[in-house]
């Protein structure tokens, strides 16, 4: 890579938060930094963009953000007091295919998530979701369109498995990736390195100068598609081996050491 200013895409879940917290001290002063030395900082999530946390999203540091597992790209306003963002991107479910999606769930005993641009939605949620404001519960197949118009769906989570019969009704339309205890859907044709390329575009900037961190499968696009590819320490064996460096785990400054070695040419 060159010694030129560089772009770094962040996954969030398991590289900067965790079950136990974050973002953590030492990677947002690295942040900081970054951003001081005029570097440029991204988000790239399987979350949709209503499902990032506030803790996150109201961070100073961020240029854009790539959200939904790829279908839907925003860059920051300039001039704004608080951080605003304005899509330049958007791929969504068509309101037929959210109606279907809904009623196959209802009839199900799954919890089934709907991440949206402005909203969550839920769908037979676990007793711990109840108290969750940031979730609306659906209870007709028809209530984004009815109750709830106007919102945009890139993404959805589902808890409790996928079934065979669950797999050939949403591979029809969605990528399915498998987590230990949980799957998401994402829009056929989007990923998190297609989604980097339209951001870098945005800004003028060579792919040749971009980095990336993640840790879980819908990583490795954009793993394979940066400038450098780089692996979190818990990230999964699958990860690593597209990697080009792996460093330390998400809580343990892994986001820090990727932005020391690889921005700041700082050796540990």
């Amino acid at each position: 890579m060159s010694n030129s200013i560089k772009a770094v895409f962040f996954d969030i879940d398991g590289t900067l938060i965790d079950h136990n917290g974050g973002p953590y001290k030492d990677d947002l002063l690295a942040m900081e930094e970054a951003v001081s030395k005029g570097h440029h900082l991204f988000l790239n999530t399987g979350r949709s963009f209503a499902n990032i946390p506030d803790r996150l999203l109201d961070l100073p540091f961020w240029n854009g953000i790539g959200a939904g597992g790829g279908a839907h790209a925003l860059i920051k306003e300039s001039g704004a007091s608080k951080p605003l963002y304005k899509t330049i991107y958007h791929k969504w479910v068509n309101e037929n295919l959210l109606c279907k999606l809904c009623d196959w769930y209802l009839k199900s005993d799954k919890c089934f998530i709907i991440e949206g641009e402005k909203e969550c939605y839920i769908i037979n949620p676990y007793e711990r979701h109840l108290k969750n404001n940031r979730l609306i519960k659906i209870t007709r197949s028809d209530d984004l369109l009815t109750k709830y118009p106007g919102d945009y769906i890139t993404k959805m989570t589902i808890l409790g498995g996928v079934s065979k019969e669950d797999r050939i009704f949403l591979e029809e339309y969605f990528h399915i990736n498998i987590f230990p205890d949980y799957a998401e859907t994402i829009i056929k044709g989007e990923d998190k390195g297609k989604v980097m390329g339209i951001i870098l575009d945005s800004f003028g900037i060579e792919r040749e100068n971009s980095i990336a961190l993640g840790d879980g499968v819908n990583d490795i696009d954009m793993l394979r598609f940066a400038g450098l590819g780089v692996a979190m320490g818990n990230a999964s064996e699958d990860v690593k081996t597209v990697a080009a460096y792996t460093v330390n785990n998400c809580g343990e400054g892994g986001a820090a050491e990727l932005l020391k070695r690889f921005v700041f040419n700082v050796s540990l």
